[in-house]
Parts: C-alpha cells; sequence; structure tokens
C-alpha cells in the first residue's frame, strides 16, 4: 500500500496523540497498522538503519549481537557509548525487543528475518530467502570443528571442503549430490547473487594449485568483533 502511494513510511516518525485530534487519529492507526508505540517505531528505524549501512561488508546476515550493539551505538553516540554503559538497565535492549520490532516491521516488506545458526541467532536483512544450501554453508562455516580455519583463525570454505563435509547429508532423490560442481555452484551463488561470501583467491604457490583449489570463500557476518562493533556509522536512516 505505501509502495503504491509512493510515501516511504520509516521516513519520519507517525505524529503524537497529542498534535490534535486529526492527527492524534492518524498516529492511532498508524500504530494499530504496523503494532509500534513510540519507542519501537523508533527503535525499528534503528534496526533498518543499521542494517542498510553494514549489508555492504556482512552481505545482509548480520548476529543478534552485532545488530544490537550497532542500534546501541546508534541511540547514544561512538563518544558516549561503552561497555560498561551498556549494562546500565535504562540503556540496555534487549533480543526480545529487536525480535518484537522486526516482527512489527513484516506489514512493510522489509523481509527481515531471525533465524538460528548453530545455537547463535542471526538476522537477514535481504528480501530474498536464504536457500538451504546457503544456511548448509553458513552452518559449517560457524561450526568450531568443520570449516578451516586461515592464519588470523578465521573460518573459510572451499568446493572441495565443501562437498566433502556434507557428503553425509545428502537425501537420495531429493537434490543432487554434493559434487564439486555442486559445491561451486552454491558457493558462487552465495558469493554474486546473494552477496553472503566474500571471496579471496591464495597466490600460487610452489606446487601450481589450480585456481579452483585457492579460492576461499568467507562469510564476514560470522566473523568475530563484527563490522557494527566499534566502527559502525548511521546511514541517515535515523533522525
Amino acid at each position: 500500500m505505501c509502495a503504491n502511494m509512493m510515501v516511504d513510511p520509516l521516513a519520519g516518525r507517525p505524529p503524537s496523540v497529542d498534535a490534535g485530534e486529526r492527527l492524534g487519529q492518524v498516529a492511532n492507526l498508524w500504530s494499530q497498522f504496523l503494532g509500534l508505540d513510540d519507542w519501537q517505531y523508533e527503535l525499528g528505524v534503528q534496526i533498518v538503519d543499521v542494517c542498510i549501512s553494514t549489508r555492504p561488508q556482512n552481505g545482509g546476515i548480520i548476529s543478534m549481537d552485532a545488530l544490537i550493539d550497532g542500534v546501541m551505538r546508534l541511540r547514544h553516540c561512538d563518544s558516549m557509548y561503552s561497555q560498561a554503559s551498556s549494562k546500565n538497565v535504562e540503556w540496555k535492549i534487549s533480543e526480545e525487543d529487536i525480535e518484537r520490532s522486526i516482527q512489527a516491521l513484516r506489514p512493510l516488506g522489509c523481509g527481515y528475518e531471525v533465524f538460528d545458526l548453530l545455537g547463535a541467532k542471526m538476522i537477514r536483512t535481504m528480501a530474498r530467502e536464504l536457500s538451504s544450501d546457503a544456511l548448509h554453508i553458513l552452518n559449517i562455516l560457524s561450526s568450531q570443528y568443520m570449516a578451516p580455519r586461515d592464519c588470523l583463525s578465521n573460518t573459510y570454505i572451499t568446493a572441495e571442503v565443501l562437498a566433502s563435509c556434507s557428503k553425509n547429508n545428502d537425501v537420495p532423490g531429493e537434490n543432487p549430490p554434493w559434487l564439486p560442481e555442486r559445491a561451486k555452484q552454491a558457493l558462487d551463488d552465495m558469493l554474486l547473487n546473494d552477496g553472503t561470501l566474500w571471496l579471496d583467491i591464495i597466490p600460487t604457490d610452489v606446487n601450481n594449485e589450480p585456481e579452483q583449489n585457492r579460492r576461499r570463500y568467507y562469510a564476514f557476518s560470522l566473523f568475530s568483533g563484527e563490522f557494527s562493533s566499534g566502527s559502525f556509522t548511521g546511514n541517515g536512516v535515523s533522525s
């Protein structure tokens, strides 16, 4: 409805109920439609701001902790925000607050969704849903034991590793077996179409390995520290 009317519902906060009878009625309708009060509305806009601002780095997948950290920095400014202040009850934003605001944003078609990744809560911030292959790859990358690590202890995956780790997940008659060709296609789809993976091609070594064996895929959304920690700057969505 908003798109047809060329109205951006997040461009500004709804009018207060004290702004007059007519505007108050509009505010009530807004709150009923979105299920948002003033505080939730402000939080929802800030969630969108953090997600949009960090999407070029994380490809549209952000951890719950990183999202909360980014919202806290946006609300209270980096100069005021610290780990000590984050423990202050008055400043605290809970996971339930984030999930409730994301749920309330659904009528706007933002496409945001909370999902579980080996016990860790992640938020998908892109309209396109993650495929079963993409979720499988992210699970491997988030595992402490399945994915290899580089010299900086960051997990990565290759087509060969993916095919090897996925053989036990083959379901006869459903999907093609996890051969190197399928592994490469799944990784390249996340790289080129979703933007959820980054690629690093290792230089040729003394053994002159083919490029396919030197292609390492990283999911920056799973890196410790995350992009929204310490270096987040808003995208101007919030006031």
